[in-house]
């Protein structure tokens, strides 16, 4: 499970095959992010501490070249995300 940790605004490559992607920011804090699939596949987010699998009913489905905008991110979680094919997403921090 990859740890990435965000700054204010960041392109982030999603390997399929890496499993789930844990995003959190400097030093705990909570913020609302916009996020978007840049394509490739879809992408399945979870902000608590479970992590969401490809095809998750619990998890917020984002398709292809869409966006979610409004996010939080829990400074003790993070924001959990895995994708059905490799893909890329753009995050903007609030």
């Amino acid at each position: 499970m990859p740890n990435v940790t965000l700054g204010g605004l960041n392109t982030v490559a999603i390997a399929a095959a890496s499993g789930v992607y844990r995003l959190s920011f400097i030093g705990g804090s909570s913020r609302s992010i916009d996020l978007m699939n840049l394509g490739g596949g879809a992408i399945f987010v979870r902000g608590d501490a479970t992590n969401p699998t490809v095809n998750d009913p619990n998890s917020l489905s984002i398709p292809a070249n869409w966006a979610a905008n409004g996010l939080t991110v829990d400074g003790g979680t993070g924001l959990g995300i895995i994708a059905a094919a490799d893909t890329t997403i753009s995050v903007r921090a609030r």
